[in-house]
């Protein structure tokens, strides 16, 4: 029985999706950020040493911020772009609506939330060149509630 109990342990360990604490710059969030990880990233540090997270192409990362709501807040949207050289992309999301991604909406100022959200890396995307990534959600109402940026290389 406790060898039942150790196989099953083991096996959900390493089914877990393992999350880590990235290096981000907060871009005038109108919300308290508390914590900002993902999953299927293996950090680094850039030769003027900021953090930087190496997705594998091919690869289905876990996004994952956790945040204080400092207003209430009922309909958001995530929008999520790509600096490449000095071009902003928009980043393709198949849904928008970021209450659909763990959080309880409306939102209530004061209390906690965390928001997950997958992305695809797919295979065309270029390997081994450092783009800044643009991650908000908010509204036309409040703006800007959560905006990060942080670096991301896609690997082989």
């Amino acid at each position: 029985m406790k060898f039942l109990l150790l196989a099953v342990g083991l096996v959900s360990l390493a089914l877990a999706e393992e999350f880590v604490t990235i290096g981000y710059k907060n871009c005038k969030s109108n919300f308290d950020l508390k914590d900002v990880a993902v999953s299927g990233c293996s950090l680094t540090t850039t030769s003027k040493g900021k953090k930087l997270c190496e997705f594998k192409k091919k690869s289905t990362p876990r996004m994952k911020i956790t945040f204080v709501a400092n207003q209430d807040a009922s309909a958001l949207e995530t929008a999520v772009k790509a600096k490449v050289d000095e071009t902003m992309m928009d980043f393709p999301l198949p849904n928008r609506n970021t209450c659909d991604f763990g959080l309880q909406c409306p939102l209530k100022a004061g209390k906690e939330y965390t928001y997950e959200q997958a992305i695809q890396i797919l295979e065309n995307y270029p390997v081994n060149e450092v783009f800044q990534v643009s991650w908000t959600i908010g509204n036309a109402e409040h703006g800007n509630d959560v905006c990060l940026l942080f670096l991301v290389r896609v690997v082989e």
